[in-house]
């Protein structure tokens, strides 16, 4: 990673001897601050374009999305609800991965999730109704956020 070095108001002052060293930092600086280097400026969400990406962008970020294993953060997955507390959950309600297991229609896994995820869909989970832990009815899309 390219370190970043603080320029000093001086360097630039009108009548400022133009050295070497100066360009190179400056030419520099712009790759720390893409790389993320400690002291760097950080270009903040608001400078980003977005408009939607061209079919290269669109290609970059496919490919950087294949990448992710399953469960990653940013990752979908289609899991049922073992929660046993009454009640749903909607689009946009978050639940602890431990109450989630991948699933398939009524057929779900043993596997826990981990992490946070972030209901798509919508969730049956009400016990009182006597939905068996294995109805599809628990089933639905969830993101991982955290």
């Amino acid at each position: 990673m390219t370190d970043y070095s603080a320029i000093i108001e001086t360097e630039t002052d009108p009548g400022a001897p133009s050295k070497s060293s100066l360009w190179k930092r400056w030419a520099k600086n712009w790759i720390a601050g893409f790389e993320g280097a400690i002291g760097a400026p950080r270009l903040f969400d608001a400078a980003l374009d977005t408009t939607a990406p061209s079919a290269a962008g669109a290609t970059w970020i496919g490919a950087r999305q294949a990448l992710a294993t399953a469960g990653a953060i940013g990752t979908f997955a289609f899991a049922s609800n073992q929660g046993t507390s009454a009640g749903s959950v909607s689009a946009g309600g978050t639940i602890a991965g431990s109450s989630l297991r991948y699933s398939a229609g009524s057929g779900v896994s043993t596997t826990t999730l981990s992490g946070t995820w972030r209901c798509m869909g919508y969730c049956v989970t009400d016990t009182a109704v006597n939905i068996a832990l294995s109805d599809g009815r628990r089933s639905t899309l969830w993101l991982r956020i955290a």
